[in-house]
């Protein structure tokens, strides 16, 4: 059984991402809108509005739009209630407002609910009774780049520089064994070729930096 086409709304505390999707599938990814932080919540409406005009000119065929929503929501009345990570959305009506601006069928939820029923209906959680979603997102920017870079900080007070430098050099080659055994991607022959250089040459910059240095008559 088909479903109708709609456009979707992922809205996050940095970004929005957007796309049209049919029978659970994306069949076009839509613009990325920054999420504004200056609590000009018209603006960031009206963006949402101005692209799903532009995306229902591609596919004339839509009937619906849907926003997954990070905070408290009332999906009966279709009002955001607050979004504690987005300055300024409190009590904003979001449904009527687009119903009213572009003539579409439209809905929001609670993203991690959306998120963890879109898997359930359509992705991974779809051939078992019950499905539990963990939603990390600006936890993994943290995680990725904040904590990483205060611990090498906290390293290089403690290590040799050259001793630091080789490990630093070695990031690569453990992000792509990652990659491998959790993800299952896999690096191309000119990929790997590439991290294997950048080690050497770290290294060999470490043996050269401990050579002493020659005495000037």
């Amino acid at each position: 059984m088909s479903t109708p086409t709609a456009i979707g709304f992922d809205m996050g505390a940095t970004s929005t991402k957007t796309g049209v999707v049919r029978n659970g599938k994306i069949i076009t990814r839509g613009n990325v809108i920054e999420t504004r932080q200056d609590g000009d919540t018209a603006a960031l409406i009206n963006a949402f509005i101005a692209e799903i005009r532009r995306l229902r000119e591609l596919h004339p065929d839509v009937e619906a739009v849907g926003f997954g929503v990070p905070g408290i929501i009332n999906p009966v009345q279709g009002v955001v209630v607050n979004l504690t990570n987005v300055y300024g959305w409190r009590d904003i009506a979001l449904r009527s407002i687009i119903m009213r601006e572009t003539g579409l069928v439209g809905n929001l939820e609670n993203d991690a609910k959306a998120m963890a029923y879109a898997e359930w209906k359509h992705g991974a959680g779809q051939s078992v009774p019950n499905v539990v979603c963990v939603t990390l997102g600006t936890a993994v920017g943290v995680l990725s780049s904040t904590i990483p870079y205060s611990l090498e900080i906290e390293a290089l007070r403690r290590i040799a520089p050259a001793v630091f430098g080789v490990l630093m050099s070695l990031e690569p080659a453990m992000a792509a064994l990652a990659g491998l055994l959790i993800l299952g991607q896999s690096l191309d022959l000119r990929g790997v070729a590439g991290i294997g250089l950048v080690v050497l040459a770290s290294v060999g910059a470490s043996r050269r930096s401990r050579e002493p240095a020659p005495i000037l008559a």
